[in-house]
């Protein structure tokens, strides 16, 4: 429902040309994305501007602003390029409610509202002398959603004139509403799987933990940096990427339990977490203890193909469980001391005798508030789990080991998750049990949030690859069609005149055969047109040159190519098949679009650098007003692949130049 409040009459409003914009509309909709998706890192009030100014482009004497919906109900400025700042400064922070303005309303009913003459409505008695002082007369607002059907804010349109749209342009100014939204929900989504991805790494900086990830299809293991480097004592992966590598330098006596986890991940089906311990030799040749957990990924058979885990350097740990037993005193100091959060507390009342400063800040409690609680006031667990863990401790009355993983509550209410190494002993003549306690959350969410982009990196990687298979199917077809298939069908007339005239069968006969072949010639170039170069076999160059060799064939354009110091075996196959098929998809656009009579190829290595240009002397193009083709944004996706930079330079009647710089090794 849209609401439209009364004003001047209708006579006095100007004719709506929108509708005649509709195709330029849907072009914007669609060169607007593929500038987004070729610029993921742009400011979303840049977006947001640009889009703005587009808009006003489409539709003559509009100025267009959005503004955002804040927490306490006022809209606030968001983008408006070519609104006074005056104006801009004077509207800011306004109210909504069922007469504030044009935007004010629209959030407050949740509806489109039509102001045609903002110095006769009511809608305007707030705003009025503001709007008129800057020569505004009409405003039209419509509401912006996400998808989930929140309001983000308004998109409003103001003209110098007495203005009323028509049906069609209100369906148009809320199909733009729907498109902003849809551009800033993408942008801000972006930005909060950046700020994800900054956070992960300052995690991996922050904990103790090696962050590691196991690929068991190549049997190769990614290992964060610094914690490779602060457990392990490698500056490198490469010494131990290799599951052999890195079993052989586990300590002999350890190295036996470690194969036995590795096979139980292969040979089990239904295991989803590994965890030992053991002694590494560390890069400078030093042994350390090591305690490794992983979470196991499955595939839907069972079967095991990725363990993403952390590594945590326990020797400080194995070392201070040998000084409690050698020395009371040594172990009070330890205790004290340590960075993990420790304490004591009696088995019989289960209440906390005594408490480390680590488990005082971390918790949340004072020591006099911990020496009044129970083991129970920090774990939220069943009385079940309890009889179990009691259960456990009386199977050995002079000594008792746990180990495991634990949720507790801090004194704020937060649960957290964390490792738990126990040791029953006697203390002041008392039975307890010292405990050591890990908080391993942020290791636990880090592995589901890389589970997560893993997932939604392959989702990407597939959509992809489809779009490049329906190109190439919709090049094919049109090839058959506008080509293959006109010669076919007057190879068929020919063929069929043959029985009709005598005195010229011969010559239709002759014609029909020669069409045919023809036919078969477009046939074999199509082919050799799709399928992959002989790269391995006769190299880039030549590659090139063969390309060239079938355009001077069918071009009348005048062709350089230049290939300077060119080392083929520095560059990967990889990188030889994306240079090709970029020269392919832009010797195509200049033969379709440039109408140029000069086409100049070089390619250039300069130290650890592959530099590659493409020039043409035809009609070039504004990048600016035009934005980029399919064609080029395919270029520029190819090049992205093999971290190149693309450099663009064009003006109408200037030609065309493609620049990329390729790093090489």
């Amino acid at each position: 429902m849209r609401l439209f409040p009364f004003g001047a009459k209708k006579a006095e409003y100007r004719p709506d040309p929108a509708i005649l914009h509709a195709p330029e509309l849907a072009s914007l909709e669609k060169r607007f994305m593929q500038q987004l998706n070729s610029r993921p890192n742009i400011p979303v009030w840049e977006v947001a501007d640009g889009l703005l100014t587009d808009i006003e482009h489409l539709f003559s004497g509009a100025i267009c602003s959005i503004l955002k919906l804040s927490g306490d109900q006022t809209l606030l400025h968001y983008s408006a390029p070519n609104l006074p700042k005056e104006y801009i400064t004077a509207i800011n922070g306004g109210k909504t409610g069922p007469q504030e303005g044009s935007c004010g309303t629209a959030v407050f009913f949740n509806r489109t509202i039509i102001v045609p003459d903002i110095s006769l409505d009511v809608l305007w008695d707030n705003y009025k002398d503001a709007a008129l002082s800057f020569g505004f007369r009409s405003c039209w607002s419509v509401p912006i959603r996400y998808s989930s059907g929140n309001i983000f804010g308004t998109f409003g349109i103001y003209h110098r004139h007495v203005n009323m749209p028509s049906d069609d342009m209100i369906a148009t100014i809320e199909r733009l509403a729907n498109f902003i939204g849809l551009v800033i929900e993408n942008r801000e989504m972006i930005d909060d799987l950046r700020l994800s991805t900054e956070r992960y790494d300052l995690s991996s900086k922050a904990t103790h933990d090696m962050i590691w990830d196991w690929d068991l299809q190549k049997n190769e293991i990614f290992r964060n940096e610094m914690g490779l480097r602060n457990i392990y004592g490698f500056a490198a992966n490469e010494p131990i990427r290799l599951i052999d590598d890195w079993v052989d330098r586990i300590h002999p006596e350890d190295r036996q339990q470690v194969k036995q986890e590795i096979d139980a991940i292969h040979l089990g089906k239904e295991a989803s977490r590994f965890e030992v311990e053991y002694r590494f030799l560390r890069g400078d040749d030093k042994y350390v203890y090591i305690f490794d957990r992983g979470y196991i990924m499955r595939d839907h058979q069972g079967n095991a193909i990725r363990v993403i885990g952390a590594a945590q350097d326990i020797t400080d740990r194995v070392n201070g469980q040998q000084l409690l037993r050698d020395s009371e005193e040594r172990y009070r100091s330890l205790f004290h001391s340590n960075p993990i959060s420790m304490w004591i507390y009696d088995v019989e009342t289960l209440r906390f005798i005594e408490v480390n400063q680590m488990a005082v800040r971390h918790y949340g409690y004072t020591s006099s508030e911990f020496s009044a609680m129970t083991i129970h006031d920090i774990r939220p667990s069943s009385k079940e789990e309890q009889r179990h863990i009691q259960r456990m401790l009386d199977k050995d009355e002079e000594r008792a080991y746990l180990q495991g993983k634990w949720q507790h509550r801090k004194k704020n209410g937060e649960l957290i998750y964390v490792e738990l190494l126990s040791h029953k002993l006697n203390y002041k003549g008392r039975e307890a049990m010292l405990v050591l306690a890990n908080d391993v959350t942020q290791n636990i969410l880090l592995q589901d949030q890389l589970m997560e982009e893993r997932t939604n990196r392959q989702t990407e990687i597939v959509k992809a690859t489809i779009a490049v298979q329906e190109k190439e199917r919709n090049e094919i077809g049109h090839e058959l069609h506008d080509n293959v298939n006109q010669i076919l069908t007057s190879a068929k007339l020919y063929f069929e005149c043959v029985g009709l005239y005598d005195d010229r069968k011969e010559e239709y006969r002759t014609t029909g055969i020669g069409l045919i072949l023809e036919a078969i010639e477009e046939i074999r170039r199509l082919s050799k047109s799709m399928a992959p170069p002989r790269l391995h076999d006769i190299g880039l160059i030549k590659s090139i040159e063969d390309l060239l060799e079938n355009l001077v064939n069918v071009s009348n354009m005048h062709i350089e190519f230049s290939h300077e110091e060119i080392r083929e075996e520095t560059i990967d196959d990889g990188l030889k098949l994306t240079i090709y098929r970029i020269v392919q998809e832009q010797i195509t656009n200049v033969v379709k679009h440039a109408d140029a009579t000069r086409l100049v190829i070089r390619i250039g290595q300069e130290g650890n650098e592959l530099l590659f240009t493409i020039h043409d002397n035809g009609q070039g193009y504004d990048p600016v007003t035009r934005g980029k083709g399919i064609g080029l944004s395919n270029i520029i996706n190819r090049s992205a692949l093999h971290h190149g930079k693309v450099e663009i330079i064009s003006a109408p009647g200037e030609g065309f130049t493609l620049s990329i710089r390729f790093q090489l090794g």
